[in-house]
């Protein structure tokens, strides 16, 4: 074989490359190798960052439970036993984020996030006052406890059967079966009757009689009433006392003591009402209403159409039952209409546990 000398300068004509036809692709794969092996370089810090992340996570989880059991048993409070178990938990994930940051050679950013804590929750604490405060008032509430799940309470103007206590506020249901939910700072702040904290409660209200009805015989009439009725407390004991020397009767204030938590304060109220006056009318005390005296200087002229008296003296039907079973429905204890006067609280619970309110299921009181 013989070999042609090429001659001087002349250079021997390179294959063509898919990268000599696609024109600029040469330095966009010089940068994804560039890329791939900076990842490679940085997939074990990547690795280590996720594995100390994983562990650090596991761990203030471990603590926050076992704080928060140990706390549980000690306390009753629900909200602050876990506050408390997220506080123990907080420094170890600042450690972790620490860690991680150094590792990854952000050291300076590191102290800047740790240094800056506080500074952050200053900020955010006054950008969600309003936040903060019924987050604080409900540690409060649980820690005092004013008032339990169940009970009967007067907030403001509204009054209602307390359903739950939430971060956010209190969640009653309220006589007429609405739900109102009240802010808790409102809630400490304001004053708050608890009619459940003692079950006894005193009813009253005013009976007028006439001025030729013994005073003395109408509060033994009605004290015996009072007396006979099984719904009214014996302690304390029931008052009748004569209140005021109006226009045309002599008024008498009526006390009874009542269990709010077993009878309906106002079905009893409506029996005792209904016993007094029946009993009232059968010994003879007159109850008058409010006279009002009308004065005709020149007399009054009257005259009688022919053929209208048998009109007006007509008997009209008998409608009234009986007298006899008139005064057993009178006498009895109850009526139909006021039930078997129990208390309306159970029938409000059991509306609660049918309501779908996501919120109200949860509390912080036990």
């Amino acid at each position: 074989m013989f070999c042609t000398a090429l001659p001087a300068g002349a250079q021997q004509d390179k294959a063509p490359t898919a990268t000599d036809e696609i024109p600029g692709i040469a330095p966009a794969i010089e940068e994804g190798q560039i890329i791939i092996q900076k990842f490679s370089d940085a997939l074990p810090t990547l690795l280590a960052c996720l594995m100390i992340a994983a562990v650090v996570w596991l761990l203030a989880k471990l603590i926050s439970r076992w704080v928060f059991g140990i706390l549980s048993q000690r306390l009753n409070s629900l909200m602050l036993s876990r506050l408390v178990a997220r506080l123990f938990a907080l420094p170890v994930l600042l450690m972790g984020i620490f860690l991680i940051l150094s590792i990854t050679g952000l050291g300076n950013l590191a102290a800047t996030v740790i240094g800056g804590t506080g500074l952050l929750g200053l900020v955010i604490g006054f950008a969600f006052r309003d936040i903060a405060e019924n987050f604080l008032a409900s540690i409060l509430i649980s820690l005092q406890r004013p008032f339990k799940l169940g009970e009967t309470i007067k907030v403001l103007d509204y009054t209602g059967v307390v359903q739950s206590v939430t971060t956010r506020g209190t969640i009653l249901m309220t006589l007429e079966g609405n739900h109102v939910q009240i802010p808790n700072t409102i809630i400490y702040k304001e004053p708050i009757t608890n009619f459940s904290a003692n079950p006894g409660m005193r009813l009253d209200f005013a009976v007028g009689i006439g001025y030729d009805a013994s005073i003395s015989r109408a509060q033994e009439i009605a004290m015996q009433q009072l007396l006979a009725h099984s719904a009214v407390l014996q302690q304390p004991e029931p008052m009748v006392l004569a209140e005021q020397l109006s226009a045309s009767t002599v008024n008498m204030r009526i006390y009874f003591w009542v269990d709010s938590n077993a009878h309906s304060i106002l079905k009893v109220k409506s029996a005792i009402i209904r016993l007094i006056k029946h009993a009232f009318t059968v010994h003879g005390i007159s109850m008058p209403d409010d006279a009002r005296e009308v004065i005709f200087p020149q007399g009054i002229q009257v005259t009688t159409i022919p053929g209208k008296a048998d009109q007006t003296n007509r008997q009209l039907p008998e409608t009234s039952p009986p007298a006899d079973e008139q005064h057993v429905r009178e006498a009895a204890s109850c009526t139909p209409a006021e039930g078997e006067l129990t208390a309306e609280i159970r029938a409000l619970n059991a509306q609660a546990e049918r309501s779908n309110l996501g919120e109200g299921k949860t509390t912080l009181l036990k």
